[in-house]
């Protein structure tokens, strides 16, 4: 379900970003240890439980508020799409991560980097770390940097901003790709995809990424 799943990845990112105690490891394993039928009420209730600890939790105001509730609509809405489905049926409402990376400007052995540390371009992604700061500075050319789109967005190839370039590297649908916890049997990496007890093969990004471009740009 797509509310299930967010909220397990955003429970994903505060195990890698705060310094968690065993208390609150516990209380997020009893949280996840879901049965696949339980009702929305029994999952509503189990998330207002652990929402109560995570209130003691330092600096986990952002993941608290990020934390939401099944309801009904959500629940029968997120049956019209499941992760082996093709391409092509995914809705409209996902939204598509799309890595960048910078090309290095032209002389920069000679003169060096002359655009980091200037201002981040608006079309990227801002993301915001523990202490609530905002990332929002060019950094040195390792750094990736993402571009967040709903489903039908054509991601070019190459983007140009304040006289920087960048070309893009992959693209990745979270809710298909689904990442485990890292503390789980899966280590990280994405759950299977199980249909009829038959486990189905993931997409890798490489994939991933010629088959939407492929779909989007013969759909134009």
């Amino acid at each position: 379900m797509h509310i299930k799943e967010e909220n397990a990845a955003e429970l994903g990112h505060l195990i890698n970003q705060l310094p968690v105690k065993e208390v609150t490891r516990k209380a997020l394993s009893e949280f996840l240890n879901q049965n696949g039928e339980e009702s929305i009420a029994a999952y509503n209730s189990k998330l207002t439980k652990f929402k109560k600890h995570l209130k003691s939790v330092e600096n986990s105001e952002e993941f608290f508020k990020a934390l939401k509730p099944l309801n009904a609509l959500s629940e029968l809405g997120s049956l019209g799409w499941e992760r082996h489905l093709p391409i092509e049926q995914t809705p409209k409402s996902h939204l598509i991560h799309a890595k960048y990376a910078r090309i290095p400007p032209r002389y920069m052995i000679i003169y060096g980097d002359p655009y980091r540390e200037k201002p981040l371009p608006p079309i990227f992604y801002r993301a915001k770390n523990v202490t609530g700061f905002v990332d929002n500075k060019v950094e040195g050319l390792e750094k990736i940097y993402t571009i967040i789109e709903a489903f039908g967005y054509d991601f070019p190839d190459f983007v140009e901003s304040d006289g920087m370039k960048f070309r893009l590297l992959e693209l990745f649908n979270p809710l298909y790709l689904c990442l485990s916890r890292k503390d789980s049997k899966y280590k990280g990496f994405p759950t299977p995809i199980i249909v009829d007890g038959i486990r189905m093969p993931i997409m890798s990004n490489d994939e991933y990424t010629a088959r939407y471009k492929y779909f989007i740009r013969k759909a134009v």
